[in-house]
């Protein structure tokens, strides 16, 4: 409804098809998705409509969206992980920003383990989250919360900081650490 509404407000009629494919493309930021409007908004004008070809390009030209490869990272999916990890981490330059979003992520998947433990439902402890979980995402980390063993979240967690501290350190090895973790991690081999 927001996409449709930020159209609306330049007279562009956008067919609900394409705006459900916007809607898939971007991420779960407010902020993120009013300035890839605007992008798109300009293009529209220059164009008169949004192809089909423009739609295929919108993934490539949007800021990549953190959440969704932490998500795919947990999940276990591989798909352009190579392509994505060099994006995320500016070329390795930057491995800081993933660990400490995997670091986000586990502690939100112990946070909603422990409340359920103590007899809240998955769903009301999920809802409980700060900050939440984005609606599109919340079947997935509801699944990931269900098939991550708690001891393994700990130990990701532990590892997690101790390959933040080698980084700080500035120690070589932390960046084949961190991958051979990410590898573990999207495998479930601990």
């Amino acid at each position: 409804e927001f996409i449709r509404e930020e159209f609306k407000k330049d007279s562009l009629d956008v067919e609900s098809s394409k705006i459900h494919e916007l809607a898939n493309c971007f991420g779960n930021q407010r902020l993120e998705i009013r300035n890839e409007l605007q992008k798109i908004r300009v293009l529209l004008k220059l164009q008169g409509n949004l192809s089909n070809n423009f739609i295929k390009e919108i993934p490539n030209t949007i800021n990549f969206d953190e959440s969704l490869f932490v998500f795919n990272i947990v999940s276990g999916r591989d798909k352009n992980f190579l392509a994505q990890y060099q994006k995320f981490t500016e070329y390795e330059k930057n491995e800081m920003k993933i660990i400490n979003a995997l670091i986000e992520h586990f502690f939100k998947i112990l946070t909603v383990k422990n409340k359920v433990s103590q007899g809240k439902t998955l769903y009301q402890s999920v809802k409980e989250l700060k900050p939440p979980i984005f609606f599109k995402f919340e079947k997935e980390f509801q699944e990931q919360v269900r098939s991550w063993n708690q001891n393994n979240v700990i130990f990701v967690i532990k590892k997690l900081f101790d390959i933040q501290k080698n980084f700080l350190a500035g120690l070589t090895s932390a960046s084949s650490e961190f991958l051979f973790l990410i590898i573990r991690i999207m495998r479930k081999k601990f």
